[in-house]
């Protein structure tokens, strides 16, 4: 078998490109802000010297009380910003759990050689383009890829058209490989629309 069809037989996807869901965004522009915030704090602070004395040897700082209410003030923003990047990073690993377990459950039938119960887990136009016969010729090609006993999910992503999860699984060899799901609502269930198991998007 060639490299490129072994490649087809462990990657199959309708939706090539990664889905990127607003939540995935907006932690990562949330995680920046805070950053840039506590560096703006240090930076005013910074530019009030402590041991400064004024003409009448008072220290300056004691003369600016109003460099304290500066510093609770950014100390607040800041924890605004990590109470809200919280909630958000909870939100979003709730609402992908029903996704995660489909895809756990995925691996294990592929692992178990349940190859009928794993292709079930495919959405309508997936078992279309690859139907049970070309999935378990795929899954027996690349047998030690399928033979998963754990997975980890480190990126999630969710919106209106589907969620995705992306992280790696470890083999019963002892290796980890990356892999990745992509999901669809069908019938009120989630469904495989893409799945890559021993490569990236």
């Amino acid at each position: 078998m060639s490299s490129g069809n072994r490649i087809d037989s462990w990657c199959h996807s309708l939706d090539p490109a990664p889905r990127r869901g607003r939540y995935a965004a907006g932690e990562a522009e949330l995680h920046s802000e805070i950053i840039l915030a506590f560096e703006k704090c240090v930076e005013a602070y910074r530019r009030e010297p402590a041991n400064l004395h004024d003409a009448g040897g008072a220290p300056v700082s004691e003369r600016r009380p109003w460099l304290k209410w500066v510093g609770i003030g950014c100390g607040g923003l800041v924890l605004v910003f990590v109470v809200v990047i919280a909630g958000i990073f909870f939100t979003v690993r709730t609402l992908t759990s029903g996704p995660e377990q489909i895809a756990r459950e995925f691996c294990s039938a592929a692992s178990a050689g349940d190859y009928a119960r794993a292709h079930d887990y495919f959405s309508a136009p997936l078992k279309e383009s690859q139907p049970l016969d070309a999935f378990t010729a795929a899954v027996r090609a690349n047998p030690s890829l399928f033979d998963i006993v754990d997975t980890s999910f480190t990126e999630r992503s969710i919106d209106l058209t589907g969620a995705t999860l992306a992280g790696t699984a470890t083999i019963r060899a002892g290796t980890t490989i990356p892999i990745s799901f992509t999901f669809a609502r069908e019938n009120d269930d989630w469904k495989l629309i893409a799945y890559r198991v021993g490569s990236r998007p």
